[in-house]
């Protein structure tokens, strides 16, 4: 039998974030919690506030069992699966079975229609709040690296369906290695043995900008700047199950996982689990020293801020 990690709820004075270590039990959250306490420093802020842009565009609030509660969400760290909650939490979704992918998109009407006064059942984009304080702060991450990874097979790696991220991220990693006339679809370059594999689209994030210009592969710190904010709540993906057990008691919301399960089949369309892919150290394998080492410098303080370790193949 697999004895379960001792959970802690995080819900600390305003001020909590430097409170000294020997306040909490050391638990798992709680030294995720001071990391990311020595990472922030000075810069440190003790609001509950969303205030940066990528805050208020990345993040929902929700009002659940008479607190304000705020998520910012990163993509491709279980953001449809928390968002879920969130709607499912306020009651906005009566079960997880009726939820549809409509209920996720940003700015739909079902969501946003009629909430100008923050009712009960609203779930609002951080932005038309501005002025909410939430009383509870939530964040999930992910491994950076492994994070890139689901991004390229969910959005590069792909034959149709991504025309978007065909012509923002494809048509340029193909030009950078030489490709002078992309096809103008992503069907028709897939169909002609032209795809972007994991080690061209790394390479690709390393030149210029590229980093920045998609929250789907941006640093986790700059979607959701971890100084910015009294951040409650610590989650990684990696350890998902738990660390909801851990919201769900604050959030006082009991969720079937069978009910989450169906609810994620209707929303989320993007899984990404087929084991057929290469492994990740078999496209690092590929990358020059040098690639590697621009990775390291561009997420280094994702592993930092929140408590991965950093890879081998990154450093050496």
């Amino acid at each position: 039998m697999v004895t379960k990690r001792s959970k802690l709820t995080l819900s600390t004075p305003n001020n909590g974030l430097s409170l000294p270590n020997s306040a909490f039990p050391q638990t798992e959250l709680s030294v995720r919690r001071s990391n990311l306490v020595k990472y922030c420093g000075k810069k440190l802020r003790h609001s509950n506030r969303l205030v940066g842009e990528y805050e208020r565009k990345l993040s929902l609030v929700a009002r659940i069992n008479e607190r304000n509660i705020g998520y910012c969400l990163i993509p491709k760290a279980a953001s449809t699966t928390l968002s879920l909650i969130m709607l499912h939490a306020n009651g906005f979704i009566k079960t997880m079975t009726n939820a549809t992918s409509g209920y996720l998109r940003s700015g739909d009407e079902r969501i946003n229609k009629e909430c100008d006064s923050f009712d009960k059942h609203c779930v609002l984009k951080y932005r038309k709040l501005a002025s909410m304080h939430p009383s509870y702060n939530f964040i999930f991450t992910r491994e950076p690296i492994n994070r890139l990874y689901s991004c390229w097979k969910d959005k590069i790696y792909k034959r149709e369906g991504h025309q978007y991220y065909y012509e923002k991220a494809n048509k340029k990693i193909f030009l950078s290695e030489g490709v002078l006339s992309p096809p103008m679809s992503s069907i028709d370059a897939w169909d002609t043995g032209l795809r972007a594999n994991f080690s061209s689209f790394l390479t690709w994030i390393t030149i210029g900008r590229n980093a920045f210009s998609d929250e789907h592969w941006a640093p986790m710190v700059r979607n959701c700047n971890p100084c910015s904010v009294n951040y409650d709540l610590i989650g990684h993906l990696e350890s998902l199950n738990d660390d909801l057990e851990t919201l769900n008691d604050e959030l006082n919301v009991k969720i079937d996982p069978k009910d989450l399960e169906i609810g994620l089949k209707n929303v989320n369309g993007h899984s990404t689990t087929n084991s057929s892919y290469p492994s990740i150290a078999t496209f690092m394998a590929d990358l020059t020293l040098e690639i590697r080492l621009k990775l390291l410098r561009i997420y280094k303080n994702d592993y930092i801020a929140f408590s991965y370790e950093i890879p081998s193949y990154l450093k050496n």
